[in-house]
């Protein structure tokens, strides 16, 4: 009994660790798999001399394996870069206080509305006793969680706007 729940402890600890470490790995590779050299997204008047330094202080001159701890070492500090394409030069951290206030000011209501009328439809769906109903009700909860996100969306400006 003692191993059991030994293993599970380890298990409940170690296994979120191995995701994390493979999803930042994963991450990683898959950025620098993106065959788009982002300098080349400077303005014109960039010289030869400023992609040089872009270079550096993005680390691209660098081997893969310090890159990587690089990466896990500004990923953990919070350091997020710096913009390449959007805006050059402007730390990724400010672009995001800038726009996650706006996004937030989107979801939150839907979220919010969406929320009420689950917790309804599932009190609903528990107090009622017509098998119409209650299959009614879980033929749309099924839709809902199925159906594509800008599947909603396009349905959702047909039918308010």
């Amino acid at each position: 009994m003692l191993k059991v729940v030994i293993r599970n402890i380890i298990y409940t600890i170690l296994l979120p660790i191995v995701a994390l470490f493979l999803g930042l790995v994963l991450s990683f590779v898959f950025g620098r798999l993106i065959p788009v050299n982002v300098i080349a997204y400077l303005p014109p008047f960039f010289t030869e001399e400023d992609y040089m330094a872009m270079i550096r202080q993005l680390g691209l001159d660098q081997p893969m394996i310090a890159q990587f701890f690089r990466y896990l070492s500004d990923l953990f500090t919070g350091n997020l870069g710096i913009s390449a394409a959007l805006t050059p030069g402007m730390p990724i951290t400010e672009l995001l206080t800038e726009r996650i206030p706006r996004s937030l000011e989107f979801t939150l209501l839907p979220i919010v509305l969406g929320l009420i009328a689950g917790i309804l439809l599932g009190i609903l769906s528990a107090k009622v006793r017509y098998r119409w109903t209650k299959l009614l009700i879980q033929i749309l909860t099924i839709l809902g969680i199925s159906m594509p996100i800008f599947v909603v969306g396009i349905w959702s400006q047909y039918t308010f706007a």
